[in-house]
Protein backbone atom coordinates (compact mmCIF):
# COMPACT_ATOMS: atom_id res chain seq x y z
CA UNK A 1 0.00 0.00 0.00
CA UNK A 2 2.86 2.02 0.66
CA UNK A 3 4.67 3.18 -2.84
CA UNK A 4 7.09 6.05 -2.64
CA UNK A 5 8.23 7.33 -6.44
CA UNK A 6 10.14 10.15 -7.59
CA UNK A 7 8.16 12.51 -9.69
CA UNK A 8 10.42 14.77 -11.59
CA UNK A 9 9.49 12.81 -14.93
CA UNK A 10 6.19 13.42 -14.32
CA UNK A 11 6.10 17.21 -14.36
CA UNK A 12 4.63 17.82 -17.72
CA UNK A 13 2.29 15.33 -17.78
CA UNK A 14 -1.56 16.41 -18.34
CA UNK A 15 -3.13 14.90 -15.44
CA UNK A 16 -6.37 13.26 -16.57
CA UNK A 17 -7.26 13.36 -13.11
CA UNK A 18 -7.44 17.06 -12.30
CA UNK A 19 -9.81 17.51 -15.19
CA UNK A 20 -11.86 15.10 -13.65
CA UNK A 21 -12.04 16.34 -10.19
CA UNK A 22 -12.70 19.86 -11.95
CA UNK A 23 -15.37 18.59 -14.29
CA UNK A 24 -17.40 16.82 -10.85
CA UNK A 25 -16.53 20.65 -8.94
CA UNK A 26 -18.11 22.22 -11.59
CA UNK A 27 -21.34 20.00 -11.76
CA UNK A 28 -21.53 19.78 -7.59
CA UNK A 29 -21.95 24.16 -8.06
CA UNK A 30 -24.14 23.88 -10.08
CA UNK A 31 -26.32 21.29 -8.36
CA UNK A 32 -26.14 23.60 -5.23
CA UNK A 33 -27.67 26.69 -7.19
CA UNK A 34 -30.00 24.47 -9.17
CA UNK A 35 -31.23 23.13 -5.89
CA UNK A 36 -31.68 27.04 -4.50
CA UNK A 37 -33.48 28.31 -7.24
CA UNK A 38 -35.33 25.46 -7.73
CA UNK A 39 -36.74 25.55 -3.75
CA UNK A 40 -37.83 29.33 -5.39
CA UNK A 41 -39.70 27.86 -8.28
CA UNK A 42 -41.46 25.34 -6.59
CA UNK A 43 -42.62 27.90 -4.20
CA UNK A 44 -40.40 26.80 -1.36
CA UNK A 45 -42.18 23.01 -1.69
CA UNK A 46 -40.67 20.83 1.48
CA UNK A 47 -39.52 17.80 -0.75
CA UNK A 48 -37.04 20.79 -2.59
CA UNK A 49 -36.12 22.29 0.61
CA UNK A 50 -35.20 19.39 2.28
CA UNK A 51 -32.76 18.83 -0.95
CA UNK A 52 -31.24 22.31 -0.85
CA UNK A 53 -30.27 21.71 2.72
CA UNK A 54 -29.19 18.64 2.34
CA UNK A 55 -27.18 18.93 -0.71
CA UNK A 56 -26.84 22.63 -1.26
CA UNK A 57 -23.69 22.04 0.51
CA UNK A 58 -22.36 20.26 -2.62
CA UNK A 59 -21.76 24.21 -3.75
CA UNK A 60 -19.35 25.30 -1.04
CA UNK A 61 -17.51 21.55 -2.00
CA UNK A 62 -17.11 21.96 -5.36
CA UNK A 63 -15.52 25.95 -5.02
CA UNK A 64 -13.38 24.88 -2.25
CA UNK A 65 -11.82 21.57 -4.61
CA UNK A 66 -11.32 24.66 -7.44
CA UNK A 67 -9.05 26.42 -5.45
CA UNK A 68 -7.22 23.64 -3.98
CA UNK A 69 -6.56 22.49 -7.81
CA UNK A 70 -5.64 26.23 -8.52
CA UNK A 71 -2.99 25.85 -6.05
CA UNK A 72 -2.10 22.23 -7.34
CA UNK A 73 -1.50 23.23 -11.07
CA UNK A 74 0.07 26.62 -10.76
CA UNK A 75 2.74 24.72 -8.93
CA UNK A 76 3.17 22.03 -11.02
CA UNK A 77 3.39 24.35 -13.69
CA UNK A 78 5.51 27.20 -12.44
CA UNK A 79 7.08 25.77 -9.84
CA UNK A 80 9.85 24.10 -10.91
CA UNK A 81 13.16 26.26 -11.09
CA UNK A 82 13.96 27.84 -14.42
CA UNK A 83 16.68 30.05 -16.07
CA UNK A 84 14.16 31.92 -18.67
CA UNK A 85 14.20 35.69 -17.57
CA UNK A 86 12.33 36.46 -14.41
CA UNK A 87 10.46 39.91 -16.20
CA UNK A 88 9.54 38.00 -19.77
CA UNK A 89 8.36 34.64 -17.28
CA UNK A 90 6.36 37.25 -14.99
CA UNK A 91 4.43 38.92 -17.48
CA UNK A 92 4.32 35.97 -20.00
CA UNK A 93 2.45 34.10 -17.04
CA UNK A 94 0.05 37.55 -16.06
CA UNK A 95 -0.60 37.62 -19.71
CA UNK A 96 -1.90 34.14 -19.97
CA UNK A 97 -3.60 34.25 -16.46
CA UNK A 98 -5.72 37.50 -17.64
CA UNK A 99 -6.47 36.26 -21.54
CA UNK A 100 -8.00 32.51 -19.30
CA UNK A 101 -9.85 34.74 -17.19
CA UNK A 102 -11.08 37.88 -18.40
CA UNK A 103 -12.72 37.39 -21.86
CA UNK A 104 -15.36 34.26 -20.74
CA UNK A 105 -16.18 36.38 -17.63
CA UNK A 106 -17.53 39.46 -19.75
CA UNK A 107 -19.75 37.36 -21.78
CA UNK A 108 -20.87 35.64 -19.27
CA UNK A 109 -21.80 38.78 -17.54
CA UNK A 110 -23.53 40.52 -19.63
CA UNK A 111 -25.77 37.50 -20.19
CA UNK A 112 -26.30 37.20 -16.08
CA UNK A 113 -27.39 40.28 -16.13
CA UNK A 114 -29.37 40.44 -18.38
CA UNK A 115 -30.67 37.60 -17.68
CA UNK A 116 -32.09 38.84 -13.95
CA UNK A 117 -29.47 39.55 -11.83
CA UNK A 118 -29.81 43.27 -12.45
CA UNK A 119 -27.50 44.63 -9.85
CA UNK A 120 -25.68 47.77 -10.47
CA UNK A 121 -22.78 49.69 -8.95
CA UNK A 122 -22.95 52.69 -6.83
CA UNK A 123 -20.62 54.55 -9.48
CA UNK A 124 -18.77 54.03 -12.66
CA UNK A 125 -15.61 53.58 -10.80
CA UNK A 126 -17.13 50.76 -8.89
CA UNK A 127 -17.97 49.41 -11.96
CA UNK A 128 -14.82 49.24 -13.49
CA UNK A 129 -13.57 47.41 -10.10
CA UNK A 130 -16.04 44.78 -10.67
CA UNK A 131 -15.57 44.41 -14.40
CA UNK A 132 -11.82 44.12 -13.65
CA UNK A 133 -12.25 41.67 -10.47
CA UNK A 134 -10.59 43.99 -8.25
CA UNK A 135 -14.46 44.15 -6.09
CA UNK A 136 -16.49 41.28 -6.20
CA UNK A 137 -18.86 41.65 -9.47
CA UNK A 138 -22.52 42.31 -7.98
CA UNK A 139 -24.28 41.53 -11.21
CA UNK A 140 -21.92 37.74 -11.63
CA UNK A 141 -22.53 36.63 -8.03
CA UNK A 142 -20.39 33.17 -9.15
CA UNK A 143 -17.97 35.21 -10.46
CA UNK A 144 -17.05 36.34 -6.27
CA UNK A 145 -14.33 33.74 -6.67
CA UNK A 146 -12.39 35.04 -9.62
CA UNK A 147 -11.43 38.28 -7.08
CA UNK A 148 -9.41 36.11 -5.13
CA UNK A 149 -8.15 33.50 -8.53
CA UNK A 150 -6.91 36.79 -9.52
CA UNK A 151 -5.16 38.20 -6.54
CA UNK A 152 -3.81 34.71 -6.03
CA UNK A 153 -2.19 34.26 -9.58
CA UNK A 154 -1.08 38.06 -8.44
CA UNK A 155 0.83 36.67 -5.51
CA UNK A 156 2.34 33.87 -8.15
CA UNK A 157 3.49 36.49 -10.73
CA UNK A 158 5.13 38.67 -8.10
CA UNK A 159 6.94 35.02 -6.60
CA UNK A 160 8.15 34.51 -10.10
CA UNK A 161 9.68 37.92 -10.06
CA UNK A 162 11.17 38.31 -7.10
CA UNK A 163 13.15 34.60 -6.53
CA UNK A 164 13.39 34.12 -10.83
CA UNK A 165 15.13 30.78 -10.94
CA UNK A 166 14.05 29.54 -8.06
CA UNK A 167 11.14 29.03 -8.04
CA UNK A 168 10.54 26.07 -5.57
CA UNK A 169 12.15 28.52 -2.83
CA UNK A 170 9.32 31.35 -3.99
CA UNK A 171 6.50 28.77 -3.82
CA UNK A 172 7.64 27.29 -0.37
CA UNK A 173 8.06 31.31 0.97
CA UNK A 174 4.67 32.04 -0.90
CA UNK A 175 2.81 29.41 1.34
CA UNK A 176 4.41 30.80 4.13
CA UNK A 177 3.56 34.13 3.78
CA UNK A 178 -0.28 33.06 3.45
CA UNK A 179 -0.31 31.72 6.66
CA UNK A 180 1.85 33.92 8.35
CA UNK A 181 -0.77 36.53 7.21
CA UNK A 182 -3.72 34.66 7.68
CA UNK A 183 -2.41 34.42 11.65
CA UNK A 184 -1.34 37.79 11.78
CA UNK A 185 -4.21 39.02 10.14
CA UNK A 186 -7.50 35.99 9.98
CA UNK A 187 -10.21 38.70 8.76
CA UNK A 188 -7.45 40.37 6.11
CA UNK A 189 -7.62 39.22 2.51
CA UNK A 190 -4.80 36.85 2.75
CA UNK A 191 -6.90 35.43 5.80
CA UNK A 192 -9.39 34.76 3.50
CA UNK A 193 -10.38 30.70 3.29
CA UNK A 194 -9.98 30.45 -0.29
CA UNK A 195 -6.45 32.13 -0.10
CA UNK A 196 -6.02 29.35 2.13
CA UNK A 197 -6.96 27.00 0.20
CA UNK A 198 -4.65 27.81 -2.51
CA UNK A 199 -1.88 27.40 -0.17
CA UNK A 200 -3.48 23.73 0.48
CA UNK A 201 -2.95 23.02 -3.28
CA UNK A 202 0.28 24.28 -3.61
CA UNK A 203 1.51 21.73 -0.36
CA UNK A 204 -0.38 19.36 -2.66
CA UNK A 205 1.19 19.47 -5.51
CA UNK A 206 5.10 19.75 -4.77
CA UNK A 207 4.27 16.97 -2.62
CA UNK A 208 3.20 14.91 -6.06
CA UNK A 209 6.31 16.45 -7.62
CA UNK A 210 8.30 14.68 -4.80
CA UNK A 211 7.09 11.49 -3.88
CA UNK A 212 4.13 9.42 -3.86
CA UNK A 213 2.71 8.37 -0.58
CA UNK A 214 0.14 5.50 0.22
CA UNK A 215 -2.43 6.83 -2.81
CA UNK A 216 -5.25 4.68 -1.97
CA UNK A 217 -4.53 5.77 1.62
CA UNK A 218 -5.29 9.27 1.37
CA UNK A 219 -8.10 8.54 -1.67
CA UNK A 220 -9.88 6.66 1.54
CA UNK A 221 -9.36 9.11 4.19
CA UNK A 222 -9.65 12.05 2.24
CA UNK A 223 -13.31 10.76 0.77
CA UNK A 224 -14.70 9.57 4.46
CA UNK A 225 -13.36 13.02 5.90
CA UNK A 226 -15.17 15.16 3.00
CA UNK A 227 -18.39 12.65 3.72
CA UNK A 228 -18.45 13.79 7.12
CA UNK A 229 -17.53 17.44 6.65
CA UNK A 230 -19.84 18.12 4.17
CA UNK A 231 -22.54 16.70 6.70
CA UNK A 232 -21.29 19.00 9.22
CA UNK A 233 -21.45 22.04 6.85
CA UNK A 234 -24.90 21.65 6.01
CA UNK A 235 -26.23 21.86 8.45
CA UNK A 236 -24.91 25.59 9.16
CA UNK A 237 -26.92 28.64 8.20
CA UNK A 238 -24.25 31.09 8.91
CA UNK A 239 -22.07 32.08 5.97
CA UNK A 240 -19.65 33.32 8.43
CA UNK A 241 -19.14 30.12 10.41
CA UNK A 242 -19.56 27.99 7.10
CA UNK A 243 -16.34 29.99 6.06
CA UNK A 244 -14.17 29.09 9.25
CA UNK A 245 -15.50 25.63 9.11
CA UNK A 246 -15.05 24.66 5.65
CA UNK A 247 -11.32 24.81 6.06
CA UNK A 248 -11.35 21.83 7.98
CA UNK A 249 -14.29 20.23 6.95
CA UNK A 250 -13.91 20.24 3.18
CA UNK A 251 -11.27 22.11 2.29
CA UNK A 252 -7.95 19.56 4.07
CA UNK A 253 -10.01 16.78 2.82
CA UNK A 254 -10.62 17.51 -0.80
CA UNK A 255 -6.81 17.99 -0.41
CA UNK A 256 -5.94 14.29 0.38
CA UNK A 257 -8.00 13.38 -1.89
CA UNK A 258 -6.44 15.66 -4.86
CA UNK A 259 -3.18 14.74 -3.94
CA UNK A 260 -4.12 10.89 -3.59
CA UNK A 261 -5.70 10.70 -7.16
CA UNK A 262 -3.45 12.40 -8.80
CA UNK A 263 -1.09 9.71 -7.76
CA UNK A 264 -3.09 6.80 -8.60
CA UNK A 265 -2.92 8.41 -11.98
CA UNK A 266 1.04 8.63 -12.41
CA UNK A 267 1.22 5.21 -10.45
CA UNK A 268 -0.95 3.99 -13.23
CA UNK A 269 -3.37 2.82 -10.85
CA UNK A 270 -6.13 5.36 -12.10
CA UNK A 271 -7.57 5.40 -15.48
CA UNK A 272 -10.21 8.38 -16.41
CA UNK A 273 -12.56 8.06 -19.20
CA UNK A 274 -12.28 10.72 -22.02
CA UNK A 275 -15.82 11.93 -21.67
CA UNK A 276 -14.81 12.45 -17.74
CA UNK A 277 -11.79 14.60 -19.54
CA UNK A 278 -13.75 16.56 -21.62
CA UNK A 279 -16.36 17.57 -18.97
CA UNK A 280 -13.29 18.61 -16.81
CA UNK A 281 -11.67 21.00 -19.83
CA UNK A 282 -14.77 22.62 -19.80
CA UNK A 283 -15.29 23.23 -16.25
CA UNK A 284 -14.82 27.19 -16.43
CA UNK A 285 -17.75 27.06 -19.04
CA UNK A 286 -19.85 25.23 -16.82
CA UNK A 287 -18.92 27.76 -13.92
CA UNK A 288 -19.79 30.68 -15.54
CA UNK A 289 -22.35 30.40 -17.44
CA UNK A 290 -24.63 28.07 -15.11
CA UNK A 291 -25.90 30.68 -12.54
CA UNK A 292 -27.70 32.97 -15.63
CA UNK A 293 -29.30 30.16 -17.05
CA UNK A 294 -30.69 28.76 -13.50
CA UNK A 295 -31.46 31.90 -12.39
CA UNK A 296 -33.00 33.28 -16.05
CA UNK A 297 -35.51 30.43 -16.77
CA UNK A 298 -36.16 30.48 -12.59
CA UNK A 299 -37.09 33.61 -13.11
CA UNK A 300 -39.15 33.15 -15.80
CA UNK A 301 -41.13 30.71 -14.60
CA UNK A 302 -41.83 32.58 -11.41
CA UNK A 303 -43.30 35.19 -12.81
CA UNK A 304 -45.43 33.38 -14.94
CA UNK A 305 -46.67 31.61 -11.74
CA UNK A 306 -45.75 28.12 -12.85
CA UNK A 307 -44.87 26.27 -10.00
CA UNK A 308 -45.23 22.97 -9.04
CA UNK A 309 -43.55 19.66 -8.67
CA UNK A 310 -43.93 18.34 -12.22
CA UNK A 311 -42.65 21.72 -13.55
CA UNK A 312 -39.79 22.28 -11.03
CA UNK A 313 -38.45 19.08 -12.28
CA UNK A 314 -38.88 19.92 -15.65
CA UNK A 315 -37.43 22.97 -15.14
CA UNK A 316 -34.33 21.17 -13.38
CA UNK A 317 -33.63 18.90 -16.55
CA UNK A 318 -33.65 21.50 -18.46
CA UNK A 319 -31.36 23.90 -17.02
CA UNK A 320 -28.84 21.11 -16.72
CA UNK A 321 -29.20 19.98 -20.43
CA UNK A 322 -28.73 23.77 -21.22
CA UNK A 323 -25.66 24.31 -19.34
CA UNK A 324 -24.56 21.73 -20.49
CA UNK A 325 -24.97 22.41 -24.21
CA UNK A 326 -23.87 26.10 -23.68
CA UNK A 327 -20.31 25.19 -21.75
CA UNK A 328 -20.13 22.47 -24.89
CA UNK A 329 -20.19 25.30 -27.43
CA UNK A 330 -18.50 27.86 -25.30
CA UNK A 331 -15.40 26.23 -24.88
CA UNK A 332 -15.11 24.96 -28.65
CA UNK A 333 -16.42 27.99 -30.26
CA UNK A 334 -14.64 30.95 -27.20
CA UNK A 335 -12.69 29.17 -24.76
CA UNK A 336 -10.24 26.81 -26.32
CA UNK A 337 -9.96 29.53 -29.47
CA UNK A 338 -8.47 31.98 -27.33
CA UNK A 339 -6.12 29.90 -25.30
CA UNK A 340 -4.69 27.96 -28.05
CA UNK A 341 -3.78 31.10 -29.85
CA UNK A 342 -2.73 32.77 -26.91
CA UNK A 343 -0.69 29.89 -26.12
CA UNK A 344 1.05 30.18 -29.66
CA UNK A 345 2.15 33.41 -29.35
CA UNK A 346 3.26 32.83 -25.87
CA UNK A 347 5.78 30.11 -27.45
CA UNK A 348 6.64 32.24 -30.10
CA UNK A 349 7.63 34.84 -28.04
CA UNK A 350 9.71 32.52 -25.86
CA UNK A 351 11.38 31.24 -28.73
CA UNK A 352 12.27 34.75 -30.24
CA UNK A 353 13.32 35.71 -27.15
CA UNK A 354 16.02 32.00 -26.84
CA UNK A 355 16.86 33.02 -30.14
CA UNK A 356 18.20 36.48 -29.42
CA UNK A 357 19.95 35.53 -26.33
CA UNK A 358 21.73 32.55 -28.35
CA UNK A 359 22.48 35.08 -31.03
CA UNK A 360 23.94 37.84 -28.06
Amino acid sequence: MWSVRSAEKHDNAKLSSIQAVRAVAAWAVVTGHLLSVATMVSNGLPVFSKLYAYFGVLAHAGVDAFFVISGAIMVLLYGKDSNEPRLSATLRFLAKRIIRIYPLFWVTAAVTYYAGVRLNPESFIGLLRQIMLIDVPIFHPVAWTLVYEMLFYVSVGITILIFGRHRRLGFFFLVAAIFLSAWLNPHGVFGHPIIIEFAFGIAAGSMYRWRSVAPRFFVIVGSVLLGSGMIYVSGIDDLTTVNIARIWALAIPVTLLIYGIMCLERDQRLTVPAWLVRAGDESYSVYLWHFGIIIGLGYYLALKGMQSILITIVYMIVCVVLVAIASRYSYLVFERPIMTRAFRTSVTTEKAGATATDKA
